[in-house]
C-alpha cells in the first residue's frame, strides 16, 4: 500500500522538521513516477486523500474532513476526470470502491471526522454538518 511510502518519505521527514520529497502517484501509467514533489516543513500541512484521516494518524490532525456522495456521483466523477469509459476500467474503478467502502467502515473514517461534506450538494452554503467533538 501507499501509506508505508508516506510514512516513510513524507510523515517522518516533516514530524522531525525536514523537507519532505516523494513521487506523485501516475493513475495512468500504474505506478509512481514524474518530477519529484518537495513538502518543505510549516506549522500547517494539508493532507489529503482517501485514507489521510485514517485511525494510524487520527491523533496528529488538527481537522479532519470528510467528503461523501453517492457511488454513481463518484463514477461519474471519476470517469469524465480521467477520460477512460472502457469496461476494464468501469471494473478497476468497482474493485477500488469496494476496497474504498471496506477501509471507511473498518476504519470509521466518517464517524470520526471533524467536518462532514456532502459532496453531492451543488450550491449554497449549507453543504457540511460540524460533528462534535469528542
Amino acid at each position: 500500500t501507499f501509506w508505508p511510502r508516506l510514512e516513510e518519505q513524507v510523515l517522518g521527514p516533516l514530524r522531525r522538521g525536514a523537507p519532505a520529497t516523494y513521487r506523485r502517484y501516475q493513475w495512468h501509467r500504474g505506478a509512481f513516477g514524474g518530477d519529484p514533489v518537495t513538502v518543505e516543513p510549516n506549522p500547517v500541512v494539508v493532507l489529503e486523500g482517501v485514507s489521510s484521516a485514517r485511525r494510524a494518524i487520527r491523533d496528529e490532525l488538527s481537522l479532519a474532513v470528510f467528503v461523501s456522495a453517492p457511488a454513481d456521483l463518484r463514477l461519474s466523477r471519476a470517469l469524465a476526470r480521467d477520460g477512460d469509459d472502457s469496461l476494464a476500467y468501469r471494473a478497476y474503478l468497482g474493485r477500488w470502491r469496494a476496497a474504498e467502502d471496506l477501509h471507511f467502515a473498518a476504519d470509521q473514517t466518517a464517524a470520526s471526522a471533524d467536518l462532514l461534506i456532502d459532496g453531492a450538494i451543488t450550491g449554497g452554503d449549507d453543504r457540511f454538518v460540524r460533528l462534535p467533538q469528542p
